[in-house]
């Protein structure tokens, strides 16, 4: 099996921060020895680790953190807002990036997008993501890749030096979730329950019903992001943020 890093996302409960954890864990697709390649994927060769953050009005924020398997929490003050501020509502993206060193040699030639590697094993770019480029500080998305051929091409044009040493360039490990922040939301479902508790409408019974599947769409818009569903959750997203215009009552 090769490696396959894995994320979790989790909110504050006042949406002013966003904790990341690491839950790649030990197994057969995690860190050590229990996957391919066995010499290559302990914690101890990762070399990186990346952040990058986006905002819901597409505004990126970039970190570079030691691994993160007892989670470190990402604060307003460092993702666009002051301290008293919370996070911009909608869904966050957060792309975690784990580079490794190598055992290959990959040919390049600058101003091209395509690359072979030198190696008569395809282990070494299993589930592999990226390309990093150490002397130009550059990640070239890999747009494809031919495991049997060990030949691909990047999503952009290679800007480096022609040809790469093993000493020049990492591969890179992708996880990208989302997570919803989804205060005003929030308030306004708890604000919906206090208005129905003193309500005198003679629809008490149906609204609250309504508020319900609201409370369950709320979860869902939670469990969505986790499974990766982003059109899912952002729909949700926007059917609530629509529901809550709307005043309390028998036509809410």
């Amino acid at each position: 099996m090769a490696l396959q890093v894995r994320t979790r996302l989790t909110p504050s409960y006042d949406w002013k921060s966003i904790l990341v954890e690491d839950i790649t864990g030990t197994g057969i697709t995690g860190y050590g020895t229990l996957q391919n390649p066995t010499s290559r994927r302990n914690t101890s060769n990762i070399v990186i680790v990346k952040e990058i953050f986006t905002s819901p009005t597409e505004i990126k924020y970039n970190f570079n953190q030691a691994l993160l398997p007892n989670g470190y929490t990402f604060v307003n003050t460092i993702l666009g807002q002051t301290i008293d501020e919370p996070l911009e509502d909608g869904l966050w993206k957060v792309e975690y990036l784990v580079n490794f060193t190598n055992a290959s040699t990959i040919n390049v030639v600058n101003g091209s997008k395509n690359f072979t590697v030198s190696s008569n094993t395809n282990q070494d770019f299993n589930n592999v993501k990226y390309i990093y480029d150490v002397a130009n500080a550059t990640y070239y998305s890999i747009a494809s890749l031919n495991l049997v051929t060990l030949s691909g091409t990047f999503t952009d044009n290679w800007s480096g030096a022609t040809n790469a040493a093993l000493s020049s360039y990492n591969v890179v490990f992708s996880s990208i979730l989302y997570v919803p922040i989804a205060r005003e939301i929030k308030e306004c479902l708890d604000a919906k329950v206090a208005d129905l508790s003193v309500c005198d409408c003679g629809c008490l019974e149906l609204q609250t019903i309504k508020l319900v599947n609201m409370y369950l769409l709320y979860d869902a818009m939670f469990d969505n992001c986790v499974a990766n569903n982003v059109t899912k959750a952002q729909q949700i997203f926007d059917l609530l943020t629509t529901y809550c215009d709307k005043d309390c009552g028998c036509n809410s």
